[in-house]
């Protein structure tokens, strides 16, 4: 009962950490469309760069270059790299 627990733990956690990961990059492209300066571009940049590195870490694979595909593609590649690394860790 406990394991389970800990797993629907998990879930719930990977699934409001991809929520708020959202919901920033929705408000850094609604800033970077109104304002148009260059720290918000530069922030939109950060977090493309972000994406990709925990993407990396996730899938443990380095040799692709992540900077051809759109914040929606990785955000469904993190989607299913927590889906995944959940699994793993029900399994043990």
């Amino acid at each position: 009962m406990g394991s389970a627990m800990k797993v629907e733990s998990l879930v719930k956690h990977s699934e409001v950490q991809l929520r708020t990961k959202w919901e920033e990059w929705l408000t850094i492209v609604k800033n970077t469309d109104e304002f148009n300066n260059p720290s918000q571009v530069r922030a939109r940049l950060d977090f493309h760069m972000m994406l990709d590195s925990e993407i990396y870490c996730l899938a443990n694979i380095y040799q692709i270059n992540l900077a051809i595909f759109s914040p929606e593609k990785k955000f469904e590649a993190l989607k299913f790299l927590y889906f995944r690394s959940n699994n793993v860790y029900a399994d043990i």
